[in-house]
Order: C-alpha cells, then sequence, then structure tokens
C-alpha cells in the first residue's frame, strides 16, 4: 500500500455500504426542498442553495443577485421514487414497487434504483436513513 493509496483512503469521502444494509436503508427527503408536481407527472424540485453550505462561490453569487434556487427536473420514474423517499418505505421496498409499476426485472430496478438514489444524495435532495440494531 502505497502512499497515494493511504492519501485516497483519507480523503475518500464516498461510505461504503454492503448490499444487505442497502436494502434496509429508508431514503428520505431533505426538508430545503420544495416539489412541484406538473401536468404531465413530472416533478421539478428546488432546492435552497443556502441551505446546502454554498460556500465562497455560493456567498459571491448571492452577492451578485444570482438565484438562491437549484432546479431539478424529474421525469416519470424519477417522480415516481421521489414520492417513495419519504422515510418509511426501504430501498427495497421501493425497487419492488418500480419492478411491479415499470415492469423491470430485479437487477434492472435495484441497478438503476441505487445510481438514481446516489446521485439524488450527492446533490443533498435525499439522506439514506440506515436502520441501527436494537
Amino acid at each position: 500500500m502505497g502512499l497515494a493509496d493511504i492519501a485516497k483512503g483519507l480523503f475518500d469521502r464516498k461510505v461504503r455500504i454492503d448490499p444487505e444494509a442497502l436494502r434496509k436503508t429508508k431514503p428520505t427527503r431533505n426538508t430545503f426542498v420544495v416539489a412541484e408536481t406538473q401536468e404531465d407527472g413530472t416533478v421539478i424540485l428546488m432546492a435552497l442553495l443556502s441551505s446546502q453550505g454554498r460556500g465562497v462561490i455560493g456567498k459571491i453569487a448571492q452577492k451578485a443577485g444570482k438565484p438562491d434556487v437549484k432546479h431539478f427536473e424529474l421525469e416519470t420514474v424519477g417522480a415516481f421514487v421521489w414520492n417513495l423517499c419519504d422515510g418509511k418505505h426501504t430501498f427495497e421496498g421501493i425497487s419492488k414497487k418500480l419492478r411491479e409499476e415499470f415492469k423491470l426485472d430485479r437487477l434492472e430496478a435495484d441497478a438503476s434504483l441505487s445510481a438514481f438514489l446516489q446521485m439524488l444524495s450527492q446533490r443533498k435532495l435525499i439522506t439514506m436513513m440506515v436502520a441501527t440494531k436494537k
């Protein structure tokens, strides 16, 4: 293990979670995100950037009068998943509903759901609540 590997390990922010634990996580929408459902079924998410810690660049943009809101548009499948990110449904439960609603096989649903939730999490639109053992 070289110095580069050690440095990477120290600064790697990706949290590794085993697949079994992932199935039990409960995606939860962050409270600073406002969602508007459109007539066509798409959902527009509006995230307040000041709630996400914009940093120096964000403060400069704010002083310049730039919008403090970032918009995201979710199409049918994304909107379906977003509505299930309520802290009650587990990853496994959402995957099952995806398979039923959109006629996907398990591998397809799990891979797509995992990638989508990761994207939402990276943008701080959701948090993944991990079940704790009692």
